[in-house]
């Protein structure tokens, strides 16, 4: 448990780190392809060679390379995605959020179904009625909320349950909260590196999660403190939304950069 968490600490700080400067080389790239595509289509191949290296690789240092490899090729990947998107949609923001958020739950098949539905039934309504903040705070609540539920009935069944809300609530979360981002942006000749910057956010749970989810479980011989951390953090961040404030509507779209 040790090394997965200094494993996937490691490469969340790659992330972190990778993402911001990702965005700033993406904004001054000028190339036949646009400034985006060519950084997309580079980090999803970094990305795949990186989890092939992992699954052959066969000691702690080996996968901790790797996997590097593969948190530098999806902070590439997240900063020339959302870059597209801040770009290139005015109208239906949330809506193309709610894709991207819920490509990247394909894989985890314990809650997809319900990340998958909520993000596009939020990031419909989002968009319909350009509400963001309020989406945001609620989504965060409710996963506040299924962490709750799940100290309250630890048990199989109560989990499972649990985990359909926090799937609701992440779905809703990342699609609404990526569109209120983009809508946030000041200059749209900046949008890869502003965004570069917001995804680091994600990044920073991936850094510091599994080494203080491992310290709080090893502290108390258990998962109840880690799920009321989760908790607590989840309806802090909620408050913290509030404060976020609309700027002037985006340009139009670069014909340049379809």
């Amino acid at each position: 448990m040790v090394w997965s968490g200094l494993i996937l600490s490691i490469g969340g700080l790659a992330g972190v780190i990778a993402g911001p400067v990702a965005g700033v080389l993406c904004d001054r790239t000028a190339s036949r392809w646009g400034r985006r595509r060519p950084w997309a289509i580079g980090g999803s191949v970094l990305t795949s060679a990186s989890l092939l290296l992992t699954g052959a690789a066969d000691d702690p240092v080996a996968v901790g390379g790797a996997w590097i490899g593969v948190s530098v090729g999806v902070a590439v990947v997240s900063a020339a995605l959302t870059a597209m998107i801040a770009d290139q949609v005015v109208v239906q923001r949330a809506m193309a959020s709610a894709l991207v958020s819920s490509a990247q739950a394909v894989g985890i098949v314990v809650y997809t179904v319900f990340v998958v539905a909520a993000s596009v039934i939020a990031g419909a309504v989002s968009d319909r009625t350009g509400v963001r903040r309020a989406i945001v705070v609620v989504a965060a609540l409710i996963q506040a909320a299924s962490a709750v539920m799940i100290l309250i009935s630890p048990t199989f069944i109560g989990t499972a349950i649990a985990a359909a809300v926090m799937g609701i609530g992440y779905g809703a979360f990342m699609s609404v909260r990526l569109a209120l981002a983009t809508d946030l942006l000041p200059h749209a000749e900046h949008n890869a590196r502003d965004l570069g910057i917001v995804n680091v956010s994600v990044n920073l749970g991936q850094l510091l999660g599994p080494l203080l989810g491992a310290g709080l479980v090893a502290w108390v011989g258990g998962f109840w403190l880690l799920f009321l951390a989760a908790g607590i953090l989840s309806a802090l961040g909620a408050l913290m939304t509030l404060g976020a404030r609309h700027s002037a509507s985006s340009p139009a779209p670069d014909p340049a950069e379809r």
